[in-house]
């Protein structure tokens, strides 16, 4: 009989616990970093963050300033652009409606290689001071809300040959 070390599941550490924040509009219910590490000469490394939450209140009227809008995220010393994930059904958000915030990070491999990263109109250092892992913001009835993710959960991560 062979056995294969191959045929092995995969055993992970098991992630601690982590208590996600909540604003007067939205509760996170978890945080996922997945990591692509590039197989091609000067591709750079990049990080996708998706941000499960859930409405408290309704985010959405006809005046168009009480739309939830998102728009950056910053993450070990980077920003990247963020967005709304929503299905068509869901748009506007309504008070008790799961939805997905999306970002892209991208960590540069070779300084000698051109930087294609996405332009992003927001400063590499967060606007506020923090101690945790990440930081988005958000606007919703023309204000600015800043959201200190605290840690992230590790989810998958690809060594692309």
């Amino acid at each position: 009989m062979v056995f294969s070390v191959f045929a092995q599941p995969l055993k992970r550490k098991p992630q601690p616990k982590i208590k996600f924040p909540e604003t007067k509009e939205i509760k996170i219910d978890s945080v996922v970093l997945s990591r692509f590490y590039p197989g091609v000469y000067g591709a750079p490394i990049v990080y996708n963050v998706l941000i499960y939450c859930k409405t408290k209140v309704n985010c959405g009227s006809k005046v168009k300033s009480d739309f939830l809008r998102v728009d950056s995220l910053w993450m070990d010393e980077k920003v990247g652009s963020a967005g709304l994930i929503l299905n068509k059904s869901s748009n506007p958000l309504r008070k008790g409606q799961s939805f997905r915030i999306m970002s892209r990070i991208e960590f540069p491999t070779n300084k000698d290689m051109p930087n294609v990263e996405f332009q992003v109109n927001a400063s590499v250092n967060p606007p506020i001071k923090h101690n945790g892992r990440a930081v988005f913001r958000y606007f919703i009835g023309g204000k600015k809300v800043y959201v200190v993710i605290p840690d992230v959960i590790l989810g998958t991560t690809v060594y692309a040959p």
